[in-house]
């Protein structure tokens, strides 16, 4: 028997087919991999399924990048594993200047500098970075450390902007934008408090907060009636608790008339939260607002939708905190439609608030446009002898809703137009302040903006901690200004979104629903599950006999 012998076949081209082949799908992922990396660079996208896109940046960020005129570097200095939650604000940060990165056409770049090296600690200097102290918890023990979280932005040879700390990241879009806007834009905007000028001070002790929050992007000064500048962008009348004379009403009026823009902060009361007592303020602006289409109604809006505030008493020997609903202080939900001011806005606590209308004799081109209102359940307040938080309101006559601010646009007539012009007052000196040239006298506008609101108490400090008041103050100076690009980025995931009211028979419905309704229904599926399982048994038993 002849055994045959295995012959082994080696085939050296399919093994260099297999090699090839290897070769080349290799060669494909890297360079599907370099492509990726190369339209990552170019192009940015991300699934945010956010309310309002909170974590992307908006359209006004990506055009202010995209039309640099000139190289701009974001030089960051932050001090590596902070305590939390500050140790995620880097990588937070980072992402952030990476998106402004891609759609920055290549003028825009950063970089982070270690702030405890010897060239960081020289910038740091020349920027004016101030350390933050961060308390830290480690071996059962409270430690104070020192950080950085600064970043400046240089762009050119103009003089650099700082943010000092990155103190949130919720509004970070809206700092990082409002800094290169404010360094790339070709003329400052001022915008000025007034101030009485029998007793000018400078900036108001009570509105530090609003100055702060302004200055991301203006400049802020205060002035007097006689020293308002002919270029002024916004002049804010907020807080004035004595009636101005007929001279100060005639500049402000011929400041209107020149262009600028003025917002109205009127009181009808001087509120004393110690002893929860008013006294009414005779305000000469609400005469001249009339005039221009907005009256002032006497009396405070008291709503049941109201902010909840803590009050202390005493009770013998004891001090009791007490939680209530302040009526006098009315949660605002219902914004106008069509105006950008309040477009993202979810709610605002107006406090001593006035009630607003649009006056009969507005003029021909004029638009009034609704910012806020009180709820159907709100009242006119017009005795205001005690505004105790802890004593019973009793809604009264007339009812609501009442409009609490308005924004007019369009032609204004000069309050004092064909009038004489007021004689300037006697300065505390004696001396006499010129007298304005009769022919420089602008009797009309042809297109101006105004915004009206019932109370000047919301910018106070301890009001604009709300971030809610804070965004719409700010929101109507960018109105004002026409930065209405700014004002989608600054509302982006700050405000809460409150439940929409329901009415007294929905509530009764979902109440008794949840009540009996649940449970009838697990009685129901039971009853189903039992009778199909008892036909299903029946069946089984009728089959097998």
């Amino acid at each position: 028997m002849r055994i045959k012998k295995p012959s082994f076949h080696f085939s050296l081209a399919k093994d260099q087919e297999k090699a090839v082949s290897s070769s080349v799908a290799v060669v494909i992922i890297i360079g599907i991999l370099a492509l990726v990396n190369i339209l990552g660079s170019r192009y940015f996208g991300r699934l945010d399924l956010t309310r309002d896109q909170a974590f992307t940046l908006s359209k006004a960020s990506k055009d202010l990048v995209a039309n640099l005129d000139d190289n701009l570097t974001a030089k960051v200095y932050f001090t590596p594993d902070l305590p939390a939650p500050y140790n995620d604000y880097q990588k937070f940060l980072q992402d952030k200047l990476a998106e402004y990165k891609v759609y920055g056409k290549g003028k825009f770049n950063y970089e982070f500098i270690d702030p405890t090296s010897a060239d960081g600690q020289q910038q740091i200097q020349a920027y004016g970075i101030q350390p933050i102290q961060f308390n830290e918890m480690q071996s059962d023990q409270y430690l104070v450390k020192n950080g950085y979280m600064g970043v400046a932005f240089v762009y050119g040879d103009m003089t650099p902007e700082v943010i000092p700390a990155i103190s949130s990241t919720a509004t970070l879009e809206y700092d990082i934008s409002s800094t290169i806007k404010k360094l790339t834009r070709p003329q400052k905007v001022t915008v000025a408090f007034l101030q009485d000028e029998t007793t000018f001070t400078g900036l108001s002790e009570e509105f530090q907060a609003a100055y702060s929050a302004l200055r991301q992007l203006y400049d802020v000064t205060a002035v007097t009636a006689d020293t308002i500048p002919a270029d002024l962008s916004v002049l804010i009348v907020a807080g004035m608790k004595n009636s101005l004379s007929d001279y100060a009403l005639y500049q402000i009026d011929q400041s209107l008339m020149r262009g600028t823009k003025v917002m109205f902060l009127v009181d009808s009361l001087t509120v004393n939260l110690n002893g929860f007592t008013t006294t009414p303020i005779t305000n000469s602006i609400t005469t001249m607002l009339t005039s221009y289409g907005v009256t002032v109604t006497p009396g405070l809006v008291a709503d049941p939708k109201a902010q909840r505030i803590s009050v202390s008493s005493r009770q013998g020997n004891y001090t009791v905190s007490n939680v209530v609903d302040y009526p006098l202080i009315p949660l605002i939900t219902s914004f106008g439609s069509g105006n950008v001011i309040t477009a993202n806005l979810q709610q605002l606590s107006l406090p001593f608030v006035s009630s607003l209308k649009v006056a009969d004799n507005t003029q021909a081109g004029q638009t009034a446009s609704v910012l806020a209102q009180s709820s159907d359940k709100s009242w006119n307040m017009t005795t205001t002898t005690s505004i105790n938080p802890l004593q019973p309101y009793t809604p009264g006559s007339p009812k609501g809703p009442f409009t609490l601010a308005i924004a007019l646009q369009g032609p204004f007539s000069s309050y004092f137009a064909n009038t004489a012009i007021p004689a300037p007052p006697v300065s505390a000196d004696g001396s006499l302040t010129p007298a304005p040239d009769p022919s420089a006298q602008i009797n009309s506008i042809a297109d101006n903006r105004i915004i009206v609101v019932g109370s000047s108490t919301f910018i106070q400090d301890f009001y604009l901690m709300d971030q809610a008041n804070l965004n719409f103050f700010v929101n109507s100076v960018d109105y004002l200004t026409q930065n209405d690009d700014l004002i989608s980025i600054r509302s982006k995931g700050l405000d809460p979104a409150p439940l929409k009211e329901l009415g007294d028979g929905l509530k009764n419905f979902i109440k008794w629903g949840t009540i009996i309704g649940l449970p009838a229904l697990v009685v129901i599926l039971a009853i189903v599950r039992f009778k199909l399982r008892k036909r299903a048994t029946e069946r089984t038993y009728r089959e097998t006999r």
